[in-house]
């Protein structure tokens, strides 16, 4: 089929598709493979026509171009299944024959490989995919590839003048390989991974959704980014991981944390809501103030703002006053009482209640 027609033995010329030796012939194979082309796997049977049994030496002294400026090469015994390296200096065989023997008894095999020197571009940003490329300079430009994935990703790849691109490659284990040669030679292949970008922010805990105006609720950032920027009801707020937040109003609140690496120029967002309602009563006081209604009284503590007690009968009238200090106990009136709280701004919250 013409492919080897640069293969000689002696002075012969070969113009077939296979080499062959017979009885009587005491000379060494001389083989230039300037005519096999630039696939990564080729196969060339070696013919056998001996007529005596006995031991026999096959010698191959010298392969153009060397064998180290080509890729691998060896010889396969179809017999005994055993293949041999062609190492850089002369290669001999021995090998013995039982009985006459005429036919197919070895193969050279030529391995190009698959070089390392493709180029793969991890996805940096998360749901960002990979890149893979080919460069035909690198390998054979009649070559044909195939590049799949354990994702059930296909596609075929002829190299070409420029450069092969594949973009948008999921998370994967990818494999490249060759599928031009005899389907006699198992080419050489490549596998490779994308890997998938971590997501910069997952979620946003929330000590609590429903917190009263002036309660303080805790707001965390769980992710891996290295910047956070916090937004309440469309205003930055904040820059860090952690943010302890009081709603002023009551109403729906708007949380949004945005999650960012400035090296990567990767972003991400994510948003919740809190829904705030107005502190009343004994709720207030524990909830902003930091008062706890006890079985006969009040317990003061963690109070940073509250100044002073005032208690009233329903008729108005003042029964006493009580200036209030940190970790303080204060008991109940007996009776239907008024107990007002004040602060340094005026009153804070009054409530009634009976003992």
């Amino acid at each position: 089929d013409k492919r080897f027609d640069a293969l000689r033995m002696g002075q012969r010329s070969l113009k077939r598709n296979s080499i062959q030796f017979s009885d009587g012939q005491n000379q060494s194979l001389d083989l230039i493979i300037n005519a096999v082309d630039n696939s990564t796997c080729v196969n060339i049977p070696l013919y056998v026509n001996l007529t005596k049994a006995g031991e026999y030496t096959l010698n191959l002294e010298r392969m153009l171009p060397p064998i180290e400026q080509y890729g691998e090469a060896y010889i396969h015994d179809l017999i005994t299944n055993e293949t041999y390296e062609l190492k850089k200096d002369s290669t001999s065989l021995v090998f013995t024959i039982e009985e006459p023997f005429k036919g197919d008894r070895f193969t050279l095999e030529f391995k190009r490989e698959i070089t390392n020197q493709i180029q793969i571009e991890q996805p940096v940003c998360y749901g960002n995919k990979g890149t893979f490329t080919l460069d035909a300079e690198l390998y054979g430009r009649s070559d044909q590839y195939i590049l799949s994935g354990d994702n059930g990703f296909n596609i075929s790849l002829i190299s070409k003048d420029e450069k092969q691109v594949v973009n948008n490659l999921n998370a994967g284990i990818y494999t490249l390989r060759s599928i031009r040669g005899l389907a006699t030679c198992s080419s050489k292949e490549i596998t490779f991974s994308i890997l998938e970008a971590p997501k910069l922010i997952n979620t946003i805990s929330i000590s609590k959704y429903n917190p009263v105006v002036g309660e303080e609720i805790t707001l965390i950032a769980n992710g891996n980014a290295e910047n956070y920027s916090w937004k309440i009801n469309n205003k930055i707020v904040a820059e860090s991981d952690i943010l302890n937040y009081t709603p002023t109003e009551a109403g729906t609140h708007k949380i949004q944390v945005t999650a960012y690496n400035e090296s990567a120029t990767c972003e991400e967002k994510e948003t919740d809501y809190i829904h705030a309602e107005n502190a009343t009563g004994i709720t207030a006081l524990a909830n902003r103030f930091g008062v706890q209604t006890v079985q006969n009284g009040f317990q003061i503590y963690g109070n940073t703002e509250l100044t002073k007690l005032a208690i009233f009968d329903v008729s108005g009238k003042l029964l006493k006053e009580v200036s209030i200090t940190n970790n303080q106990f204060i008991p109940f009136e007996a009776g239907v009482n008024i107990y007002t709280f004040y602060n340094t701004s005026g009153k804070a919250i009054s409530i009634t209640l009976k003992f």
